[in-house]
């Protein structure tokens, strides 16, 4: 195995591990995960693949074309600095500067300095990103005692339903059209040939088990996407009768539940109630502390601060405000927002995509949408699948030089698709 090879390698197995964020320990005694030792190593491994080859290109060449997200990351990452200078709990800001601002960013340049290099393609991410979810979506099938809640809904491995759904939400309509435009009508095995299919599936009946509406929403509209080539007056009439066909049959599943039950006979103490205390709480917060925020991570402390300015709280555990917008100001402030939508406009563009950078920019879409009622980027998982995404939407189509064959003579790992 070459050096970028194992480049490869590493960074297939960062995308594919990062729900494992979970497992962690300490390096002279600084706290780490899983994911933020895989990404270490990929870059480690890339840049010294890199250093091998006898042609190396100048940065200006592998940099172009990501300048619009570059300067959006330096505003995050300004925001979130700043907040953790001002915002009081030092420990939490340096933990979420390292877990969800750095070691996605790291890994984003790895991304793009490897697929500059011929190290990785756009499909090697893409099937990462679908076995990823394939993954999760069994691990979380299986038994165990603390994989559903008390309501009857799959949480996983993780604490929340909610999350859950926001890491599979963006990864079925990339399986999808994986499944419709990666695959050969000519593969022998046929476990190769409907993988991708199979994993739609597997990541469909996942996000429905998690009954979480807003998920299962979103990917509708995602998946309904990937199979719409213009947004034509039919098209647009198709994708609504789709979401519609999936919020009745997710009315007729689920009118028996406590949770819509709730919503019938109690609409005082429902989750949309919650949601909505949730809200008026963080939009406070964003009136109290209009520049900066609070802080990174300290909604759930302030949350519980500011209930003595209104009724009684129905929900208590809210480490976020439900709200991309609210998420981000809160977190990083001003600043913050900027970033994210100086992002949001260098995705929107970026000039005529390939299917796979369309399929990409849908998958981002479906995070935004998501982001209207619940929180995405802001967990260590969400952030580097964020990260990933922003690389397949916007990595360009040509590369200078082939690590493997000019440091070993062999032949590259993988092609620029």
């Amino acid at each position: 195995m070459t050096i970028a090879h194992g480049a490869r390698a590493a960074i297939l197995i960062t995308i594919i591990a990062a729900p494992a964020y979970g497992i962690r320990g300490t390096i002279v005694g600084i706290p780490v995960t899983v994911t933020e030792l895989c990404v270490a190593l990929s870059a480690v491994l890339t840049v010294y693949a890199v250093l091998r080859t006898t042609t190396p290109a100048s940065p200006r060449r592998y940099i172009a074309g990501y300048q619009g997200v570059g300067i959006g990351g330096l505003f995050l990452l300004a925001g979130v600095i700043l907040g953790t200078i001002i915002g009081g709990d030092l420990r939490m800001g340096l933990g979420i500067l390292k877990g969800w601002i750095l070691t996605p960013m790291v890994f984003f340049i790895t991304l793009s300095v490897a697929y500059h290099y011929a190290i990785i393609n756009g499909r090697d991410v893409l099937r990462a990103l679908v076995v990823s979810g394939a993954l999760l979506s069994i691990i979380s099938l299986l038994p165990s005692p603390d994989a559903i809640t008390y309501d009857h809904r799959l949480r996983g491995i993780f604490s929340s339903p909610n999350y859950l759904g926001l890491f599979l939400a963006p990864l079925l309509p990339l399986a999808l059209y994986s499944a419709r435009y990666c695959t050969s009508h000519h593969q022998k095995r046929w476990v190769v040939r409907w993988f991708p299919l199979l994993s739609a599936g597997v990541i469909a009946l996942v996000l429905l088990w998690t009954k979480s509406i807003s998920a299962i929403l979103v990917s509708a509209i995602g998946a309904a996407l990937i199979y719409t080539h213009r947004m034509t007056i039919p098209a647009l009439v198709r994708i609504a009768g789709i979401v519609g066909s999936v919020i009745v049959c997710c009315m007729i599943l689920w009118w028996n539940t406590p949770r819509i039950q709730d919503f019938l006979t109690h609409p005082e103490r429902s989750s949309l109630a919650s949601r909505q205390m949730i809200y008026i709480s963080a939009l406070s917060m964003v009136r109290d502390h209009p520049l900066i925020g609070i802080g990174p991570g300290r909604f759930q402390d302030v949350y519980l601060e500011y209930q003595t300015r209104f009724p009684p709280y129905l929900e208590w555990a809210v480490p976020q405000p439900h709200n991309i917008l609210l998420a981000f100001h809160l977190n990083s402030g001003v600043l913050g927002v900027l970033g994210l939508l100086i992002v949001i406009v260098t995705v929107l563009t970026q000039r005529t995509p390939t299917p796979l950078h369309r399929a990409a920019n849908i998958a981002l879409l479906v995070i935004l949408l998501h982001g209207i009622s619940d929180t995405p980027y802001w967990k260590n998982d969400l952030s580097l699948i964020t990260w990933t995404l922003l690389f397949l939407s916007l990595h360009r189509q040509e590369t200078v030089t082939t690590c493997a064959s000019t440091t070993t003579g062999g032949t590259r790992p993988g092609s620029p698709k």
